[in-house]
């Protein structure tokens, strides 16, 4: 697992290490991005984001630990 800044277009699938507030609306840490959340950071004009990014062959096991992993790294 590799946590980080990614630019927007490198991050759909990532979890989300920090909760963010875009829009109006918070994204919480520990969330798996998709391509509508990243459309509505880039409308905001947030560039890159800090997530975590499972390797390849990653299981399903090791998604839930990485977003329990995520979601306690602090207030953030």
């Amino acid at each position: 697992m590799r946590f980080g800044p990614v630019p927007l277009d490198q991050a759909e699938g990532a979890i989300l290490a920090h909760s963010e507030n875009v829009g109006g609306q918070v994204i919480r840490k520990g969330h798996v991005l998709d391509a509508g959340d990243l459309d509505q950071f880039r409308r905001a004009g947030v560039a890159a984001l800090v997530v975590a990014r499972l390797e390849p062959g990653a299981t399903p096991r090791m998604v839930e630990a990485a977003r329990q992993l995520t979601a306690g790294l602090g207030n953030a």
